[in-house]
């Protein structure tokens, strides 16, 4: 349903229990990927990316939803030179709250992530930064790939906004955002750790 069409649609499943496959399958213009084994997200996203054919990607988990307009809004913002355009995200389902965001420059990515799943990156930046990664903390996957995509070039603020889901069982949610410790604030110094490129002058 969306007003700029996307040159190829792939649907990669991560061994899911539920229908998704039979239902992917009835759409002639997607391209399913049906894992025989549980693999994690890094897997099933590069596995797509892989089958993909586009010059630029989008990923987008089951659970959100693109307004019709959303792939429209990212090509506004993007060029040949720009690694990724970003944008805010608003949520639905257990809470509905707006997360804005910033022209580049304005907040500073290494502090904390704002860019989502559903950035829109230019394949060559995504190849180069190396695709999707798993992360020392086994979450935050779209803030190692912002990262190190964000070292490529300068990225932009889409118009866009994504509709973000929240349900009780995300991942994020029980892995992440454990309100009675500071395990979001030690996650986050990990990721850090992990990526940061460090030079001692002497």
């Amino acid at each position: 349903s969306q007003t700029a069409k996307p040159y190829d649609i792939i649907y990669s499943d991560d061994f899911s229990t539920d229908n998704s496959v039979e239902i992917a399958s009835k759409y002639k213009e997607v391209t399913v990927i049906s894992h025989t084994e549980h693999t994690g997200v890094v897997k099933a996203r590069n596995d797509g990316a892989n089958h993909s054919k586009g010059d630029a990607l989008v990923f987008l988990d089951g659970d959100d939803k693109m307004p019709k307009d959303f792939l429209a809004k990212h090509l506004q913002a993007l060029d040949k030179s720009t690694p990724f355009v970003y944008c805010a995200a608003q949520a639905f389902g257990m809470r509905n709250h707006l997360w804005t965001v910033s022209a580049w420059g304005t907040l500073f990515l290494w502090n904390r992530n704002f860019v989502n799943t559903s950035a829109m990156m230019n394949r060559w930046a995504f190849e180069k930064a190396g695709g999707w990664q798993e992360t020392c903390e086994i979450t935050m996957w779209d803030w190692s790939l912002a990262l190190r995509m964000s070292r490529l070039g300068t990225p932009r603020k889409s118009p866009a906004i994504l509709l973000y889901r929240q349900h009780s069982e995300s991942w994020s949610l029980s892995h992440e955002l454990d309100a009675h410790s500071n395990r979001i604030i030690d996650i986050c110094e990990n990721v850090r750790r992990e990526l940061v490129n460090v030079s001692i002058g002497l």
